[in-house]
């Protein structure tokens, strides 16, 4: 994770400001699922149900893949 934040700083982008940013990111999903929650039926509680948690998988993915990507260019 801190290869994360490293690269973070070296961008010119904070840790600060990209906490933020994902904050606000999380905020926005999280209030649309819970608007659909309370009026949807099974089946658009299953699709939300997948369509966060394909999200969240996607996002683990990137991220993985992106530390993995930093760690190769700081091995020599």
């Amino acid at each position: 994770m801190s290869l994360l934040f490293d690269y973070g700083e070296k961008s010119g982008i904070t840790v600060m400001s990209k906490l933020l940013i994902l904050t606000f990111y999380y905020v926005i999903i999280f209030s649309f699922t819970v608007c659909l929650w309370s009026d949807a039926d099974d089946s658009t509680k299953t699709g939300l149900f997948y369509f966060v948690f394909g999200i969240a998988f996607f996002q683990n993915a990137y991220h993985t893949h992106k530390i993995e990507t930093l760690k190769n260019k700081k091995e020599p």
